[in-house]
This record gives C-alpha cells, sequence and structure tokens, in this order.
C-alpha cells in the first residue's frame, strides 16, 4: 500500500518563516533533565510540517501516523511536541479539519529561509531522524543550528557565515557543545562545513587572512557551493548578520 504522501511530491525545499529565529526563539528550546526529548521532537516536527505546508498558505495536512512515521518517534512524543510548538506560538491548529497544522507568522512574499524537504526523505521517513535517540543535548543543539543555519544562509554563497560567538548568542548552546552539535548535523548528512577566508582589515594590507568556516545545508541549491563559485568571489561575506 503507497503511504499517504510520498517524498517525490514535495518540492525540493520549502518556506520557513524565520522572525521567530531571528528574535532568538532558538534560546526558549532547552535540554533539562526528563524534557529533553520533547524539545528535540519539537524541531524535528517543526521541520517535517514545513516540508508539508501548502506554498501559499503555510497550512500542513499531516496526521499523526505520518508525524511518527517521518520523526521515527512515538504517538506520545510526538502529541508532547507539539504541545511545544503551539505553546511557543510557532504553529497552530488550522481549519480543515483534524490533523491541519498551520506554521504561524508564514508570509509567503517574505520573512522566510529555504529549507530543504524533499532529499531529506527516503519514502515517507527523514533519513537523519532515524538517528536520533533524543537522548543527548548533542541532538537538540544540532537541530537549534540546523535552524540557525537556514535563517542565516546567503542566497549568493549557499552558505551561512555565522561566528562561534553569535551561535552562542542567537541559540543559548554553549560554545563547548557547538562542535559536537555541528558534527551530528554533518554525520547525519545535513550539513557540510566550507572553509574560506576571511576578509578582514588584515586582507587589505597583504596580511595573510584567518579561515572562518560556512555552513551550508545539505539538499538545498547543491550546485552551488566552494567548487562551483569559487572561494574568493565573496570578498566581504556578512559573518554575523542575516542576509536581509
Amino acid at each position: 500500500m503507497p503511504a499517504p504522501w510520498a517524498a517525490p511530491k514535495m518540492q525540493s525545499w520549502v518556506k520557513l518563516p524565520t522572525a521567530w529565529i531571528l528574535d532568538d526563539g532558538l534560546k526558549a528550546f532547552r535540554w533539562e533533565a526528563q524534557r529533553g526529548g520533547p524539545e528535540v521532537a519539537a524541531l524535528m516536527l517543526l521541520a517535517i510540517i514545513g516540508h508539508h505546508a501548502e506554498a501559499t498558505t503555510g497550512i500542513a495536512k499531516i496526521s499523526y501516523d505520518d508525524m511518527t512515521d517521518a520523526a521515527g518517534i512515538s504517538r506520545a512524543l510526538v502529541s508532547r511536541a507539539l504541545d511545544v510548538l503551539i505553546e511557543r506560538e510557532l504553529i497552530a491548529r488550522a481549519p480543515g479539519g483534524r490533523g491541519t497544522w498551520g506554521l504561524v507568522n508564514y508570509d509567503p512574499a517574505l520573512g522566510w529561509a529555504k529549507l530543504p524537504a524533499r532529499g531529506l526523505y527516503g519514502g515517507a521517513t527523514v533519513r537523519a531522524f532515524q538517528n536520533f535517540t533524543l537522548r543527548h543535548r548533542n541532538e537538540l543543539f544540532a537541530m537549534k543550528l540546523y535552524f540557525l543555519f537556514a535563517a542565516f544562509r546567503d542566497n549568493v554563497s549557499n552558505c551561512a557565515s555565522i561566528s562561534y560567538d553569535r551561535i552562542v548568542e542567537r541559540t543559548g548552546v554553549p560554545r563547548d557543545g557547538i562542535k559536537a552539535a555541528i558534527s551530528t548535523l554533518i554525520i547525519n548528512g545535513l550539513l557540510y562545513v566550507e572553509n574560506s577566508p576571511s576578509w578582514d582589515a588584515r586582507a587589505a594590507t597583504g596580511q595573510s587572512s584567518p579561515i572562518y568556516n560556512r555552513y551550508r545545508l545539505t539538499h538545498l541549491d547543491s550546485y552551488r557551493h566552494a567548487g562551483t563559485s569559487g572561494r574568493g568571489e565573496d570578498p566581504f561575506p556578512s559573518l554575523d548578520e542575516p542576509p536581509f
């Protein structure tokens, strides 16, 4: 029997509202004993709902069973995670019957970032999420960084260029947790990291420039990367500000 929705019908990317990220809303997702799992699951489900949202309205028709399959988590955890998203005003129950969810503050014309969709799926499941145990803070930190990089992605370079200090400031992820979070994203096929020279005042005086990391989400404009655009084509990257 075919799945009620199939990955090939998805768009390669979808529009994710970003005002809450730019208002430091990621800091509200915290790892606490006996509660970390729903926090991770909430961000996983936010992505999944976004993947299935209608492009003009931001409304998704997706059942508990579909979300359970896509995320690889129990119905009970789906329910708790949805409560987190509703409480934080990131989704709302939408008209249209049971299993209809709307992205809050969705505007197809502005205030959104590209979120990878179709390429993340194997059948009806998000492949990366099947490896998450929801038992370690690194997974929460990884999901927070994933949304941050989506919001701060520059459409020209197809990367997010953001310092560790600003990551801490924007997400609340402790500095000593950033590297492990990035590794979690890489291992699960969600992120590439590219090195680029930082074009700062020292470059203008002929001194060697330091190297900084640029973060590129997988399955998103895959033809645009350092190998095709050239690392030197972005001489004055905006390291700590979103691209709008």
